[in-house]
């Protein structure tokens, strides 16, 4: 089964290029390609689309707003030649951050993480690791493993993510979205862009903030609704 690929990115060049990178890769196949956000809606809401190959600078609309507007996007990879859109676009969980020229070396690099990263999802992981008792990730060319029971919270840090344990850190190339497809879902909880905890490792939650592991952490209110709907879940009321 290949993955299908649409290109938003209003320099001929630039999508010449990640046109020739698709028809080279086996597992790719261009959906589609567009100059602007808006010419590019009608590709998405055709369906079947797995990957988004977003520039950042475009006319009409910005590739940061487009990606703003969208509920549910697909695996985004941004190409840009303008390094310092990395940190916001890494906060709305984009896959990548290539920047222009894109090599055909880091282009594979980019796609096999975006055919992993959609395998995992396609085959529930989630409900494999909701059953066991621990997980490895990769650190510093180590292949590390870590108990749930250990885990405070999980922090996004641009294009990795530090994992907060009892004993240590783990720093991990990934993103918290990434990350968050392996977890059991009724256990974590998304507080804010940057930040994912356990709900057992919760202290106290006051007006935005809570406290997990004697840490303070924000509570962004895109997340307020979810965290208290959980949180509810396991509150004793009077009755």
């Amino acid at each position: 089964m290949k993955l299908r690929a649409i290109i938003i990115d209003d320099e001929p060049l630039a999508q010449k290029g990640l046109e020739d990178h698709i028809n080279e890769t086996g597992f790719l196949e261009l959906a589609g390609k567009a100059e602007d956000p808006i010419e590019a809606l009608e590709l998405l809401t055709s369906g079947n689309i797995d990957i988004v190959f977003l520039d950042i600078e475009m006319p009409k609309m910005s590739g940061i707003t487009f990606l703003e507007t969208l509920k549910t996007p697909p695996i985004v990879i941004i190409c840009s030649a303008y390094a310092e859109y990395a940190l916001k676009s890494f906060e709305l969980d984009v896959l990548d951050y290539l920047l222009k020229p894109v090599t055909f070396e880091r282009f594979t690099k980019a796609v096999v993480k975006a055919k992993e990263f959609y395998e995992l999802k396609k085959h529930g992981k989630q409900e494999m690791y909701s059953q066991s008792e621990y997980f490895f990730v990769k650190c510093n060319q180590k292949i590390e493993k870590i108990n749930f029971a250990d885990v405070n919270y999980l922090e996004a840090m641009g294009n990795y993510v530090t994992i907060h344990t009892k004993s240590k850190k783990f720093i991990t190339y990934l993103t918290l979205k990434g990350i968050e497809e392996y977890l059991p879902k009724d256990s974590y909880v998304r507080i804010h862009k940057s930040y994912l905890v356990p709900i057992d490792k919760i202290q106290s939650i006051d007006e935005n903030e809570l406290k997990v592991a004697d840490t303070i952490l924000p509570v962004s209110r895109n997340y307020k609704e979810e965290l208290n709907s959980k949180i509810n879940r396991r509150l004793i009321k009077r009755s």
